[in-house]
């Protein structure tokens, strides 16, 4: 009985509050061992509930986190804080945080005095925090959390949860001064070379290549980690290189990196007896320069082609409308008759017309000349009537402009053409076709000069259609379309130096609308075609 009541005495002693403490780990036996009546948090035995299933929780996570208790935030943690801690274990354990991290309490400071006295939660990710090791203070990344602890209705403690990203931080960190310092070479790079041996060292850079490397100097370094960023598995890099180095086959190659470097670059390597030799060269302006000249050689074409068409056209075009003059002019012709011959003869005005806009896309003859916007619109207007009739569609003329403006007449008709073709193209059956004039002003500019709008209640362009209506050889027509006529268009509008702009919408009031404007004041000359 004395025995057994003698037991019972002890559960509820020293011992007993060590019980209250579970866990198997370093810590928890730490914990259980420590002489808690030094530390404003007294015995084990006289442990709150709250504080003892916090320690539980604490001890038994297999993730890294520390407990702050009281006023004096007195410091606990687990095993897997342990190896953070480095020889602050374990003589961090019942010490005041302040005296544990004096190197980083300035730091640390305000978010566990915030979440202890106000409740605030913070969450910070990849914070620099320095601990001392050695006598040595080492730059050491966190990311972490703050919870407060409530018991009864107050703030007692704060948990802390976190994580170690040093090793994450810093490797970032090179990985990005790697990928600057190549960005760097490819930007600078001619002519370079550089050798490396068998072993992947760099042995050897030539003045352009430490010229384009500065300030790192690969030489005597390994080329995979000099370049993380571009040697990757399955690269070009890594093909040709490994093809030089391991078969003793040389190969070139041309690779392209976008943003943020955009650069074109000519790989060749070569294999020695030692390793392989790299020559690398920045290639950016030579694909540019092919690119521009594919792209004039094809517009070239276009025009030779057009130019010789509307020549073909004109010969046999000419005949008819001579024969078409003479059979207009026989005595006593039936007045039906008469009337199919003058419409033959408008159809035919309107083919000489297109071979003359033709003609003009590839050369320009006239001079230019003082035109007024009724002008313009009224015989574009004219050539388009039966199939506006036909299709149904409702023009809205609106002139509010009278001055004339100096312009290559033919051309500016070409523009108008162009746009009232593609607008009543848009509108299948019915719709309406706004044509508009007004004098107004170039608000990049200040300049005064005429604007013309040709607007539709078509279906609209997507976004994806509408960013490249003016790129030559783009089309939506398929077969039908040749691509060149809004970007002929917008050339015409430059030479003018004027501009033409477009705005369009599928929503509900659907429509494009296209703008052309065009300066009353020449400077100078009108540049020529």
């Amino acid at each position: 009985m004395d025995g057994h009541t003698e037991h019972g005495a002890m559960s509820s002693g020293q011992t007993g509050g060590k019980a209250l403490v579970v866990g198997k780990g370093e810590m928890a036996a730490a914990i259980r061992g420590f002489d808690w009546d030094k530390t404003e948090l007294g015995s084990l035995d006289s442990w709150s509930p709250t504080l003892l299933s916090l320690v539980n929780l604490l001890v038994c996570s297999p993730l890294p986190a520390t407990l702050s208790w009281g006023p004096d935030l007195i410091f606990l943690y687990n095993d897997a804080a342990i190896p953070t801690l480095g020889p602050k274990h374990p003589g961090a354990l019942g010490g005041r945080y302040r005296d544990v991290f004096k190197e980083a309490w300035s730091i640390v400071r305000g978010d566990l005095e915030g979440c202890l006295r106000d409740g605030d939660t913070p969450v910070r990710e990849n914070v620099m925090i320095p601990l001392m090791r050695g006598g040595k203070l080492l730059e050491k990344y966190w990311t972490y959390s703050l919870i407060p602890v409530y018991d009864g209705g107050r703030i007692v403690a704060v948990y802390n949860p976190y994580q170690e990203t040093t090793e994450g931080v810093v490797a970032l960190r090179e990985r990005e001064a790697a990928t600057a310092q190549l960005k760097q070479v490819l930007e600078d790079t001619s002519e370079s070379v550089m050798t490396v041996d068998r072993e992947w060292r760099v042995t050897y850079m030539n003045p352009r290549a430490l010229q384009v490397s500065a300030p790192i100097n690969p030489v005597g370094l390994n080329i995979w980690d000099c370049y993380p960023a571009f040697l990757y598995e399955n690269s070009p890099w890594v093909e040709h290189y490994h093809r030089a180095m391991d078969e003793q086959v040389s190969g070139s190659f041309e690779a392209y990196y976008s943003d943020p470097i955009n650069v074109w670059v000519l790989v060749q390597v070569q294999p020695t007896p030692n390793g392989i030799t790299i020559f690398f060269r920045d290639i950016t302006k030579e694909k540019q320069s092919a690119a521009a000249l594919i792209q004039t050689e094809k517009l070239a074409a276009v025009g030779r082609l057009a130019s010789s068409i509307a020549h073909e056209i004109n010969n046999p075009l000419e005949a008819v409308t001579n024969l078409l003059y003479i059979a207009r002019t026989a005595i006593d012709l039936p007045e039906a008759i008469r009337e199919t011959l003058d419409q033959a003869d408008q159809e035919l005005g309107r083919v000489a017309l297109i071979t003359n806009q033709t003609l003009r896309f590839h050369r320009q003859n006239t001079l230019p000349q003082d035109v007024t916007c009724l002008d313009l619109f009224s015989t574009v207007l004219a050539m388009y009537e039966p199939k506006i009739r036909n299709l149904g569609i409702q023009v809205e003329k609106r002139k509010r402009a009278n001055k004339p403006v100096r312009i290559f007449e033919g051309d500016i008709r070409q523009v108008l053409n162009n746009l009232i073709g593609n607008a009543i193209d848009a509108m299948k059956a019915g719709g309406r076709l706004i044509v508009r004039s007004r004098e107004g002003t170039r608000w990049t500019t200040g300049e005064k000069g005429l604007v013309l709008t040709v607007a539709d209640t078509g279906g609209g362009m997507s976004p994806e259609v509408a960013i490249r209506v003016f790129e030559a050889f783009y089309t939506t027509k398929g077969i039908l379309g040749s691509g060149l006529g809004l970007w002929i268009s917008n050339e015409i509008a430059n030479r003018h130096h004027g501009s033409l702009r477009m705005r369009s919408s599928q929503g509900e009031s659907h429509g494009t609308v296209f703008t052309l404007f065009l300066p009353f004041v020449s400077r100078n000359l009108i540049d020529p075609a």
